[in-house]
């Protein structure tokens, strides 16, 4: 999760525009979003710093989505980034993280 962010913002830093890097940055910071208030076993709770982050990644995967939604051509990834943004504009919460790998 945090190394999408870190090589996506990288790539956008040195001009990269490409729709997608929007779209995969804003879906991790959702990722963190999520990870934050997902309802798992105790013995799996989220690292508090998960907890601190939770606020900020939201409003980062708003910017991101909000970007890729306006650069995005029509279709399937356009209207996934615009629920996902929508998601965290209304501070939904509880779905599973896509980029955090849970222990068995």
């Amino acid at each position: 999760m945090l190394r999408l962010i870190e090589q996506g913002e990288a790539e956008l830093k040195r001009g990269d525009r490409n729709p997608a890097i929007y779209f995969y940055v804003g879906s991790a910071y959702k990722s963190i979003w999520d990870f934050a208030h997902f309802e798992i076993p105790e013995e799996v709770e989220p690292p508090a710093n998960v907890k601190q982050q939770a606020e900020t990644a939201r409003l980062k995967g708003i910017e991101y989505f909000r970007a890729a939604v306006q650069s995005l051509s029509e279709g399937e990834m356009r209207r996934e980034a615009w629920a996902k943004g929508m998601s965290l504009i209304m501070r939904r919460s509880g779905e599973q993280p896509e980029y955090v790998c849970l222990p068995d």
